[in-house]
């Protein structure tokens, strides 16, 4: 993805002229960059070990993600994700808006259970853990302490990603093109910053976690992490739970939502993690959410069109659409019975409220 997407006009040049100008480092500045590199979650990316092909032919994709981001904030930045943008659309912003609460939502709780059942050495107080973590990261968000407890955990994360100790065992197998999409879909989750508060000013954070995030992930095409980098990757998998619990809080916070109902599900959910078959609530939950994340998105690309004009928006926006269309298929192929069936009323339920909503809404005015 060239620079051949941007604005070449005399105004266009101003106005990254003037971008440029604006760039600073303050606390504020440090906290989104901190936010943002924990949303690429980079020590997971290098421990999973990509093939180097897949990588390097991945970065151009996940680009036009990192780029349409930019483009969004560097426009608006409210903290109001792509319902925002969508706002004017009533129908399409709230189908949106349910699918991404709804995705997230399972992916808070989820995650608790995959540290604690597959990355730590938790046994037998898994579900023990499982409550300390929900607990721990829900008083972190009411407080506010998150964002500070961000800046800790990416730096931590920039050190354990560092390949000390690892095995050199260059990874050269590729899969053409399912490899390299899938790798890309691994960072979806940078399209969380739109969901915290920041100023157009500060829309080059973006740019450094996009370094970090293609730095890490070619790396780790070089070298077999050992079980203690997989250990330390539970710090990458729970500061990403904080980025998507302060994103849930930004956005129902911007709407008067009750924001304590959504933590109380958390927390029930999760004590009934504890009590149920751990790799059936893990399907259950992480597949659904999978999906409603992918519906959300598919959703949310096309609000550039709404705030740019030209063909080079387009583009952007149809690689984008793109990537999450064969994430949705491949998923759905590769899961049957009572989880499928899970995975698609999750897929469908919330848009469906969403409308139902709305013509209630239009049905009350017209009385």
């Amino acid at each position: 993805m060239s620079c051949a997407f941007f604005p070449q006009s005399s105004s266009g040049k101003k106005l990254i002229r003037k971008h440029k100008k604006g760039k600073k480092m303050d606390k504020r500045s440090i906290i989104l960059l901190a936010f943002a590199i924990n949303s690429v979650e980079p020590i997971s990316l290098e421990v999973n070990h990509e093939g180097l092909i897949n990588s390097l032919l991945s970065i151009p994709l996940i680009l036009d993600v990192f780029i349409l981001v930019y483009l969004l904030i560097r426009k608006e930045w409210s903290g109001k994700g792509f319902f925002g943008y969508l706002s004017k659309y009533k129908t399409w912003a709230l189908a949106q808006l349910f699918s991404w609460i709804f995705s997230y939502f399972l992916y808070v709780v989820y995650t608790f259970v995959y540290i604690a059942y597959w990355l730590l050495p938790s046994f037998p107080y898994e579900g023990s853990l499982i409550i300390a973590m929900a607990v721990a990261s829900s008083l972190l968000v009411l407080s506010n302490y998150g964002y500070y407890f961000l800046i800790g955990t990416a730096i931590l994360e920039i050190i354990f990603s560092l390949p000390i100790g690892w095995k050199f065992m260059p990874n050269f197998s590729y899969q053409i093109p399912s490899g390299i999409i899938s790798t890309s879909l691994l960072l979806l989750c940078i399209t969380l910053v739109p969901y915290v508060k920041g100023k157009s000013s500060y829309s080059w954070v973006i740019w450094p976690a996009f370094a970090v995030s293609s730095i890490f992930t070619i790396l780790g095409s070089f070298f077999s992490p050992p079980v203690f980098a997989k250990e330390m990757s539970s710090i990458g998998l729970f500061s990403l739970i904080l980025v998507e619990y302060l994103s849930l809080k930004n956005v129902l916070s911007e709407f008067r939502l009750y924001f304590p109902l959504i933590m109380a599900g958390v927390l029930i959910m999760s004590i009934l993690s504890t009590m149920v078959n751990y790799s059936s609530f893990y399907n259950l939950t992480a597949d659904p959410s999978s999906i409603s994340l992918f519906v959300s998105l598919s959703l949310g690309f096309p609000s550039l069109l709404l705030l740019y004009k030209g063909i080079r928006y387009y583009v952007i926006v149809s690689i984008g659409e793109i990537m999450i269309g064969y994430g949705i298929v491949s998923f759905l192929i590769s899961i049957s019975g009572i989880y499928l069936y899970a995975t698609l009323l999750g897929s469908i339920l919330p848009p469906f409220i969403a409308l139902l909503i709305s013509k209630l809404r239009l049905s009350q005015n017209k009385s």
